[in-house]
């Protein structure tokens, strides 16, 4: 009689916040400084967020302006308040500040942020959420230009929002705003 060949055990369990199992691809901006974007790419097992800084364009005001004395109809000249040389934005080929690698694992959604300023830090760094429209991250504090060790126990939370998802749209096209199913019923 043939001996069977022993069989590989099964993979551990993932154990992740619920929604973290879904497609995390996209592009999200930070929730209190949208000046800081993310690019997405999900594999299934890990993700990956290339962080990127797209500083605010001053436009300036214009050269004229009307008087504060009344509303007289004559005009003041003004010094242009335009944008400095380094308030100009990044071309679009500039490389990320930071990319963000995180895997599903048994113990969370669990990995390391890595810089390419400051000599390369690489500091610790897991998503405790996912909620609609959100991801919520969590990473070492990191001090003024010195990287951060593993024994850091300043954590902080990042909230990143997806900048493509429309909280107004309804989960299926037969539902009403009211919450009843649109579909009319069979005919007899």
């Amino acid at each position: 009689m043939p001996v069977a060949a022993p069989t590989a055990p099964p993979p551990p369990l993932v154990v992740v916040p619920s929604g973290c199992l879904d497609d995390q691809s996209g592009t999200f901006h930070h929730q209190t400084d949208g000046r800081f974007r993310y690019e997405g790419s999900d594999d299934g097992g890990s993700l990956t967020l290339s962080v990127f800084f797209v500083p605010v364009v001053d436009a300036g005001r214009p050269g004229r302006r009307f008087s504060r004395d009344g509303g007289l109809a004559r005009l003041v000249v003004e010094a242009d308040a335009g944008a400095t040389g380094s308030d100009v934005s990044m071309d679009g080929g500039a490389p990320p500040l930071a990319r963000i690698s995180l895997r599903r694992t048994p113990t969370g959604f669990l990995g390391v942020v890595s810089t390419t300023a400051d000599g390369g830090c690489a500091f610790p760094s897991r998503i405790i959420a996912c909620e609609p429209g959100a991801l919520v991250l969590e990473t070492i504090a990191r001090q003024a230009r010195d990287c951060p060790s593993a024994t850091d126990a300043g954590w902080t939370l990042q909230r990143l929002m997806r900048t493509d998802f429309d909280a107004g749209t309804a989960p299926s096209d037969t539902m009403r705003h009211d919450g009843s199913d649109a579909t009319p019923p069979p005919a007899p």
